[in-house]
């Protein structure tokens, strides 16, 4: 009995020991917190990591309250735990990890971070980052991140670099990839302060532009429209963007792994002049582009009470959302409608272009001879550098019938009727508009027998095959005219800009929008193999369209040092092409 008490005794005594142990190196267990990275000097862009450990634990963890100031935060915090015990010593590790990327270059101090415990404020130490210019990777050639660096590049082409102010181009955004995107990841963009922008929504598929070196795909994944606001000199942020590249680690990977490759591209300056003050008409209004004005009115002999409308319209490529239309002026005798606006502008890869308009709708009270007199619009036209004065004619309204009686009172010898009343006649409306009818003396029953004879019946219908074969043939005459006017005014316009060009671009835009907007070859400023087959649909032949595909894929090359023939030469050639084509 003594030897079992004796054991019991001895094993309370040493569970104590090992509890004080364990307690007194908890409690001996001090409070530490520092900051590390996992390198000091990174590229610009590039992805890091940066992490904050601390043992022992605490209530209140802070951030670094600058960690933001100089780096994005693209992944994290994440909160790592571990926990250990030697010697009787219980040390508890707690790790929170960030992943950071450089906003710029320089040299930063990320500010310590915090830990409170209990009435103990704790920090851990700064930590210095150098961002430098993000080095040409030296990896083995077999390297996937060296392959990925060499497969892909993105260009920023705008189509114009130095406009006016108030004047519209485009800026597309494109990659070239010798492996096919997966996804995107945007990074960085350029910022457009000083321009109303617009962006186009593109379908972004791949466009196969292989080469002798083996397959190349093109993305569009970003054009903008563009309205220059303000007159200075304007420098841009880069445009970073990550393009992982799929890859496997070898031969039995069963799926797909992925690098990153961050690319950048360069924003090309772009100067805006202000407009020129010297020799600007006082009537000018802000309108800048290539622009058409006219003034239409529907119809010049117009009946007493019938209506007819006049309308203003601005037409073309420019500021149109930036103009006022001209106040339009009219004799006191036509009676005149609220007019009715109307805003028809498209976004395009070389500036917002279409209409805007401003519709009246006139009533002649009086018989005739009513003279509107011209409009004047003024514009500046940044092609030929000049302000433009487009005047109206003027427009004549011819109206004839009989004025308006005041009253018209007729007796009645109906003994219902008070003598002297007016007698109420039947009212047809008209085109929005009223007009007077007298009464028939013909009775319901005469009515009802003409309306249903076979004259009346066979003439109705003859009347209405006939209006029908008109209308139809009136539909396809205008539809032919309209589009040789398209050509003609769409083809002048283009060898007006050709023979001031004297960049590949200028060409490679009248070439686009000649075909887009005069032959209606939809997208025409996309380099592609059906553009053939689009031209060959619009009456174009076999050869003009192998032609002038060749001759737009040439201007394509020459904006990048690559073009198999000289500037002048391809100039000429276009210009011949399109005088062909007017003939």
């Amino acid at each position: 009995m003594r030897t079992q008490k004796k054991i019991g005794d001895t094993m309370k005594v040493r569970f104590l020991i090992a509890l004080i142990t364990c307690s007194l190196g908890t409690l001996a267990q001090s409070t530490n917190i520092r900051a590390v990275v996992s390198q000091s000097e990174v590229g610009l862009y590039e992805t890091f990591n940066y992490a904050v450990i601390m043992t022992a634990g605490g209530s209140d963890y802070s951030p670094p309250n600058n960690l933001t100031d100089n780096f994005t935060i693209v992944g994290g915090p994440h909160s790592q735990s571990n926990f250990s015990m030697m010697n009787g010593t219980t040390t508890a590790i707690q790790k929170v990890v960030y992943e950071l990327r450089a906003k710029r270059l320089g040299e930063f101090t990320i500010s310590p971070a915090s830990l409170e415990r209990g009435d103990e404020i704790y920090q851990s130490n700064s930590v210095e980052i150098r961002v430098v210019d993000n080095p040409q990777p030296q990896y083995d050639d077999n390297d996937p991140r060296a392959i990925a660096a060499r497969s892909a590049e993105i260009r920023i082409i705008p189509t114009k670099l130095r406009v006016y102010e108030g004047e519209s181009f485009g800026i597309a955004y494109k990659v070239y990839s010798r492996y096919r995107l997966q996804t995107m990841d945007e990074i960085s963009e350029p910022e457009y302060d000083s321009f109303l922008v617009e962006r186009i929504e593109e379908d972004i598929q791949a466009r196969d532009v292989s080469d002798e070196q083996g397959a190349r795909y093109e993305y569009n994944f970003r054009t903008y429209s563009m309205t220059a606001t303000q007159a200075g000199d304007y420098e841009f942020d880069p445009y970073v963007v990550n393009l992982p590249m799929a890859y496997r680690r070898n031969r039995f990977s069963m799926g797909a792994d992925f690098v990153d490759n961050i690319e950048r591209a360069y924003h090309p300056d772009i100067e805006v002049l202000p407009l020129p003050r010297e020799g600007r008409p006082d009537e000018f209004s802000g309108g800048v582009g290539d622009l058409e004005f006219e003034v239409v009115l529907s119809r010049s002999e117009v009946p007493v009470d019938e209506s007819a409308t006049i309308e203003i319209i601005i037409r073309g490529r420019g500021n149109l959302r930036s103009i006022e239309l001209p106040e339009l002026r009219l004799p006191d005798q036509l009676e005149v409608y609220a007019p009715k606006d109307d805003l028809d502008i498209q976004a395009t890869p070389y500036g917002p272009k279409g209409k805007i308009s401003r519709k009246y709708t006139l009533v002649p009270r009086y018989p005739g001879t009513y003279e509107i007199p011209p409009l004047e619009f003024v514009y500046f036209d940044p092609i030929k550098e000049q302000y433009i004065v487009s005047q109206s004619d003027i427009q004549e309204i011819v109206s004839e019938g009989d004025a308006p009686v005041v009253s018209t009172p007729r007796t009645t010898t109906n003994s219902t009727r008070n003598e002297g009343v007016v007698d109420q006649r039947d009212v047809e409306i008209l085109s929005d508009d009223i007009r007077w009818i007298h009464t028939s003396d013909v009775t319901e029953s005469a009515r009802g027998k003409f309306y249903t004879s076979t004259w009346f019946i066979g003439g109705m219908g003859g009347s209405a095959l006939f209006t029908a074969w008109l209308l139809l043939a009136g539909t396809v005459k205008r539809w032919n005219k309209a589009r040789y006017n398209a050509i003609r005014v769409e083809g002048k316009r283009a060898l007006n800009h050709l023979r001031k060009s004297d960049e590949w671009r200028e060409v490679h835009l009248a070439i686009s929008e000649f075909l887009e907007h005069g032959m209606g070859v939809h997208k025409a400023e996309q380099i592609d193999p059906i553009l053939q087959s689009k031209l060959k649909t619009e009456g174009v032949t076999p050869e003009d369209a192998q032609e002038i595909y060749s001759l737009f894929a040439t201007c394509e090359a020459g904006q990048y040092g690559q073009a198999d023939r000289g500037f002048e030469e391809t100039k000429s050639s276009v210009i011949r092409w399109i005088q062909k084509q007017l003939s």
